[in-house]
């Protein structure tokens, strides 16, 4: 298992899947990073993008990973909020031929921390938006799927829409 910033900036903010896989030498000189914790990717194309991981993955130095402290915020707000900072991040990349964010970059950010049951109802409230987007998803690809089927079978003329 491995992944690398494209899988987060195609993630949609919660990293499923991955599409690289490691031999044991590419697990003992990559990191480990646990289900739950934030990725962010600081190179390239993606520098910014955030996930929270479902799964369990092994990555690269292109890549950090943020834990949420639970006593005082919640993953959800966490990266919610460094979404918020992607245009911030962009800008302070240093102009390079492979632009690069660091450790002093991110640590220069500020995060509110509202307190912690404001920000549970909020994570609750990503939670039952996200479990939408994945149920609209679904529903327009059937429909997609079967736009095509009538389709097929209107131009073969299999529904008695055309009098023959």
């Amino acid at each position: 298992m491995n992944t690398y910033t494209g899988d987060i900036s195609k993630s949609s903010n919660r990293l499923k899947y991955f599409t690289q896989t490691l031999n044991e030498k590419g697990t003992k000189v990559s990191k480990k990073f646990n289900k739950g914790t934030i990725v962010i990717a600081i190179v390239g194309a993606t520098i910014g993008a955030t996930a929270i991981l479902e799964i369990d993955v092994y990555a690269t130095d292109s890549i950090i990973g943020i834990t949420a402290k639970k006593e005082i915020t919640n993953n959800y707000f966490l990266e919610f909020t460094m979404q918020c900072w992607k245009p911030t991040i962009l800008k302070n990349a240093p102009e390079a031929a492979r632009a690069n964010i660091n450790l002093e970059i991110l640590n220069k950010l500020k995060i509110i921390l509202p307190p912690l049951e404001l920000q549970t109802k909020f994570a609750n409230i990503v939670e039952k938006v996200e479990a939408l987007k994945t149920q609209c998803q679904q529903s327009l690809t059937e429909l997609q799927n079967m736009h095509g089927v009538l389709s097929q079978k209107a131009f073969k003329g299999e529904l008695g829409l055309v009098k023959k």
